[in-house]
């Protein structure tokens, strides 16, 4: 028996055309079967925290109250997800201890040089077309605009590790595209493009920052919507080929591992299963130990975005 498709398997977003992109297999594990780790991401926690943290800014002067505002937000929102503050230690530096230590030295680094810029708006999402009645869900930091630049957006980005590959993988991420389609489904015209607010922390220089900038011509758009569309459809396609799997058979025939990604970044929580597993229909009606049932839902960005346009 095959599992029953949750409602979000097909919605699509950035996030889910890039875990795609990894590994198709990891792609059916964490979104058709929903199975992600019972323990918090402390990452994904902390780098939330840490947008809260930079929206308040750009809300207000970047003065003291500013960061005190934007430090109790950060916490706020950390505590969400880790509510005992004695527990920190083990997740140095991502914790808010490290975001208040931090914000001074971001406000000394783009006080004077974000005085020019207008915020239009904060945390907009939606749904933007990348085709014939197909949509990706997005949300974007910010949009702004500025006297030298027109039309650009700054999206507020964490790390652990100040690398080359880090800040280059920026350029050609897939989500870096729908910010610029975004802002030319939108504005047009008059468009500087995209920057990444960087800020990596370490245990040893506590935060670096850096801004990263990424802009894309019309004819780049033009060919990531190809590959947009490709790749849109190589999902659908792999839904419907799973539709017609069984558990009985020998091995699943979609849903592709990707085998030079097992390896990335700390390591894949799903390869045992990939190791064990021909056909994972066979187990996916047992949830393993450390796991839990939870859907991603693009659409949730939409009723947690300040601003929600529909193209």
């Amino acid at each position: 028996m095959i599992p029953i498709l949750h409602e979000t398997a097909t919605v699509l977003d950035s996030t889910k055309i890039q875990c795609y992109m990894d590994c198709r297999r990891k792609f059916f594990f964490e979104y058709i079967l929903g199975w992600r780790s019972e323990s918090p991401n402390v990452h994904l926690v902390f780098g939330t925290a840490w947008h809260v943290a930079m929206e308040t800014l750009l809300l207000a002067e970047y003065d003291m109250d500013a960061m005190a505002m934007a430090y109790l937000a950060a916490e706020m929102k950390y505590r969400e997800k880790f509510p005992n503050e004695e527990t920190d230690p083990a997740r140095i530096p991502k914790t808010p201890g490290y975001i208040k230590l931090a914000l001074p030295k971001y406000v000394a680094a783009y006080k004077d040089a974000d005085r020019d810029l207008k915020v239009e708006f904060t945390e907009v999402a939606g749904t933007v077309p990348i085709g014939k009645d197909k949509v990706l869900h997005f949300k974007t930091d910010t949009l702004l605009t500025s006297p030298d630049r027109g039309h650009w957006s700054l999206e507020h980005k964490t790390g652990s590790q100040n690398s080359g590959p880090w800040r280059d993988g920026f350029r050609l991420k897939f989500q870096t595209f729908t910010y610029h389609h975004v802002l030319y489904c939108l504005y047009n015209e008059d468009i500087w493009g995209v920057e990444i607010n960087g800020a990596v922390f370490t245990k040893g220089k506590i935060v670096e920052f850096m801004r990263i900038p990424v802009r894309k011509t019309v004819p780049m758009l033009a060919s990531w919507l190809h590959m947009a569309e490709y790749y849109y459809d190589a999902v659908m396609n792999d839904i419907d080929l799973l539709l017609k799997q069984d558990e009985n058979d020998e091995a699943m025939l979609c849903f592709w591992q990707n085998t030079e990604a097992c390896s990335s970044y700390s390591g894949c929580q799903y390869s045992d299963f990939c190791l064990s597993w021909p056909n994972p229909l066979q187990h996916c009606h047992e949830l393993p130990v450390g796991f839990k049932v939870e859907f991603w839902d693009p659409r949730k960005m939409e009723e947690e975005a300040k601003i929600v346009i529909y193209f």
